[in-house]
């Protein structure tokens, strides 16, 4: 183990044209935020407890734990100077492992990866149990990138059990190569880790990295030389074994067996030297690692054109801020979208421009990229439902597959953005969606996610209170499955409702009424309205469910006295960012996302939920927030090339 400043000298002895190896030892960093010499270091152990999937979601800046602006992008802060992932590098999509790191380190940062996984591991010798045995077995070579789907396991060898065929072995032993290429393809199938090394030094490369070293540092694993090893070769055993799929386990093969032999010759559980082969050899289990050695290219100026950008400046006053870009493009990792149409949430949004938020209810949202950073206060942009078309795309991307792409857009007001394709703001529109119906998107997942928090059963009475934009489409998913009651207290808005499939729209006053003569058991408050959540509460029947999907400002007063606490009502919040507890188990974001996208298609809420305004440009959003806060329109969609006809018919 080597100090900071020794591994910082080794670096820079190697990126001056030292060339030297880096081999086995993942040398670390002791010490946390200590300084070495001057080099200020920063531990990240805490990524070591985050699985693949967080590491999918989370930005990458907060998982590293790096203040704001200290990112490489852009120059802000300088970024840092050395960058060391220890066998990291395979949990990350290439491409955006280097996109990531961009944002990191700043340009001539050093970027160290040791012991990153090759997608090897062999036994030397290999099928060490049969060769001992004296039979005789070609195993040939495993390699996980093939995929185990291309592998015909009836025409794979196995050698017999230890019982022969019906001797009372376990059954046939797989060879080794089978259990290696099982185990590589779970890795990258069942796992989802990447195991191309030479597809993460292509993307470095296209990335604008330079590869200033590379040599191998695999984990050779004898623990009949060398008893330390033997935990680690045990768990390497189980990963193996595990890894063998049900098809095989169906024709007969027992990797328990397999498993058995393989400690005894491996020694792992505390053998003697008798598994030494004929030749005087011991069974070794040898991991291919690589250690590299990059230097971070300089962030990219990019742009190819000034933008314009809505900005709220105090509550009710909105300015169109013109941004000015360098030109040469986007950088690498990143797409430009020329914006068609975004659309004003009635909800969240208007009460930003209300200034009805407090400012310690953390970012304005904690799941969409460029806002999870952005706390609640003045200047602010917002918006997250804009739709648009790939116009340029930096280093990196591949340009056949996104240039001309229509996507949706997680992100504000804006007649142009420039995105991270795999960041998750970024969404491709599948066909049969039109840009005006693709804004749609976030509030029919919202309506999804708030049916998914309410679950009607069959014949149950739901009263949904609000037919705002969200109430509409929740009343649309809901009423094929339910006896929905539509609430709203314009007329407009209940024939809509009506249209939509709802049993009855009622005013609140009809619905109070009607709750004498037999309450409802599921009720849904999407109105927004503090008077409509305390008649929401004693419309919803003993026992029964009320849902909360609202935001109500200030203080809200309800009864929550004896009757209340003898109704046993179930209230529920709900809200997006999250899925809901009870559908976790079988449901994703991925889904509902799929899902929302089928209600679209089949709905096409533009023509169906009406009406709504259109908005010619930034310039009339704030003539548009005021109209929606008079409870006018369902909601405003702005269309950002009116003027311009060649533009419009391009999109």
């Amino acid at each position: 183990s080597m100090s900071a400043s020794e591994v910082s000298e080794r670096l820079a002895g190697s990126a001056g044209g030292g060339g030297e190896t880096f081999r086995s030892g993942a040398p670390s960093l002791p010490g946390a935020a200590a300084s070495h010499r001057g080099i200020p270091v920063r531990l990240t152990a805490a990524l070591l407890h985050l699985d693949v999937a967080r590491l999918h979601q989370a930005h990458v800046l907060a998982a590293l734990g790096l203040p704001q602006g200290q990112g490489g992008q852009g120059g802000q802060g300088g970024g840092v100077d050395l960058v060391v992932g220890c066998s990291f590098a395979d949990l990350l999509p290439p491409a955006r492992l280097a996109r990531s790191l961009l944002r990191i380190g700043q340009g001539g940062a050093l970027l160290y990866l040791p012991i990153t996984f090759a997608g090897s591991t062999e036994f030397d010798p290999p099928d060490w149990q049969t060769s001992n045995s004296g039979n005789s077995v070609d195993s040939g070579k495993s390699d996980g990138r093939k995929g185990f789907a291309g592998l015909s396991p009836a025409l794979e060898p196995a050698h017999p059990g230890s019982g022969g065929g019906g001797g009372g072995g376990l059954g046939r032993l797989p060879t080794d190569a089978l259990v290696e290429t099982a185990y590589h393809c779970h890795l990258e199938q069942g796992e989802g880790q990447h195991l191309d090394l030479e597809a993460l030094v292509a993307a470095a490369s296209a990335s604008g990295f330079s590869l200033l070293a590379r040599g191998a540092s695999d984990w050779v694993m004898t623990p009949a030389h060398d008893p330390s090893c033997r935990p680690m070769c045990g768990a390497m055993l189980n990963f193996l074994a595990r890894a063998v799929p049900p098809a095989l386990l169906k024709q007969g093969f027992s990797p328990a067996e397999w498993l058995m032999l393989k400690r005894v010759g491996l020694g792992a559980k505390g053998g003697d030297a008798a598994q030494d082969r004929a030749g005087g050899d011991c069974l070794s289990l040898v991991v291919g690692n690589e250690d590299l050695l990059f230097s971070i290219p300089s962030a990219r100026a990019w742009q190819v054109a000034d933008y314009e950008a809505a900005v709220l400046t105090a509550p009710r006053t909105v300015a169109v801020k013109v941004r000015r870009r360098k030109g040469g493009g986007p950088p690498a990792g990143m797409v430009e979208v020329k914006s068609a149409w975004s659309m004003i949430s009635n909800g969240t949004e208007l009460k930003f421009y209300r200034g009805e938020f407090d400012k310690k209810d953390g970012p304005l949202d904690a799941n969409i990229e460029g806002l999870s950073d952005a706390g609640m206060g003045y200047p602010m942009e917002y918006g997250y439902s804009l739709a648009g078309v790939v116009t340029s795309v930096g280093a990196g991307v591949d340009a056949a597959g996104w240039v001309g792409s229509r996507v949706f857009c997680f992100a504000p007001h804006a007649s142009a953005h420039c995105l991270d394709p795999e960041g998750g703001a970024l969404r491709k529109i599948p066909r049969g969606i039109d840009l005006q119906d693709a804004v749609f998107l976030p509030a029919v997942e919202t309506a999804l996610s708030i049916a998914h928090d309410a679950h009607p059963r069959a014949c149950e009475r739901v009263a949904v209170f609000g037919q705002g934009l969200i109430g509409l489409l929740v009343t649309c998913i809901l009423a094929p499955s339910c006896r929905l009651s539509a609430v709203d207290p314009q007329r407009e808005r209940r024939d809509r409702a009506k249209g939509l499939g709802a049993c009855e729209a009622l005013t609140p006053e009809e619905a109070a009424a009607s709750a004498t003569h037999g309450r409802f058991d599921v009720v849904i408050e999407v109105s927004g309205s503090a008077s409509a959540l305390g008649s929401a509460l004693a419309c919803t029947t003993p026992g029964g469910r009320l849902v909360l999907a609202s935001w109500y400002k200030g203080d809200v007063t309800l009864d929550l006295g004896t009757a209340f606490h003898r109704s046993h009502v179930h209230i529920v919040a709900s809200q997006v960012s999250e899925l809901p507890a009870a559908v976790r188990g079988t449901w994703t974001k991925e889904r509902r996302f799929e899902a929302a996208w089928d209600l679209i298609r089949e709905l096409r809420p533009s023509k169906a939920l009406g009406p709504w305004l259109r908005v010619p440009g930034l310039g009339g959003l704030k003539k548009a927030y005021d109209a929606l806060d008079k409870r006018g329109a369902v909601t405003a969609l702005v269309e950002y090339h009116a003027k311009d006809p060649k533009a419009r018919s391009r999109l």
